[in-house]
């Protein structure tokens, strides 16, 4: 019984950890979206300008 509690304990150790991971993963992958999408908001101003100064040549 006590070699099952510590299986046990050494199972729920790794499920922990593995939890801990997959937050961290979908906060960088939060953060990575965002400063993809403020980049997106950065350059879509010079386009509109590319775009202008394309149709007047």
């Amino acid at each position: 019984l006590e070699a099952f509690m510590k299986k046990m304990q050494g199972m729920m150790l790794v499920k922990d950890n593995a939890v801990d991971r997959a937050e961290i993963a979908e906060n960088q992958a939060r953060d990575a979206n965002s400063r993809a999408d403020n980049a997106e908001e950065e350059v879509r101003p010079q386009q509109n300008k590319i775009q202008q100064i394309e149709n007047d040549l």
